[in-house]
């Protein structure tokens, strides 16, 4: 295979490299948004006594704001970390950061709106 032909080649394939990685970027543009979208919909509810970090990334929570047994909270804001997603949440006692929802009941707004 002469230079040209090698060039082309590598060329064709770094386009096609291209490509697909800005469809990538693509889908993780929107599911950056719509995830946001999502959570703003949502009502969570402790399901057990839990203390919130003061920080996104910072945990074991340090922090001094204690959300009671089924005390509701609102998710505003959502950082995906490398592992974990730490979800800012909003409740009647204070504001702080915890690790996903799992320590919630997630009610969202179709089903708040049924009840």
């Amino acid at each position: 295979m002469d230079k040209k032909s090698f060039s082309l080649v590598l060329f064709v394939i770094a386009g096609i490299a291209i490509f697909f990685l800005s469809i990538v970027a693509v889908f993780q543009i929107w599911d950056y948004f719509t995830h946001e979208t999502k959570a703003e919909k949502e009502l969570w509810i402790a399901k057990d006594k839990l203390l919130l970090a003061d920080e996104a990334h910072f945990f074991p929570a340090t922090g001094t704001i204690i959300i009671e047994k089924s005390k509701a909270c609102i998710p505003i804001r959502i950082i995906h970390g490398k592992d974990f997603d730490y979800t800012e949440v909003l409740c009647e006692n204070g504001r702080g950061w915890t690790i996903g929802s799992s320590n919630f009941k997630v009610i969202r707004s179709t089903e708040a709106s049924t009840r």
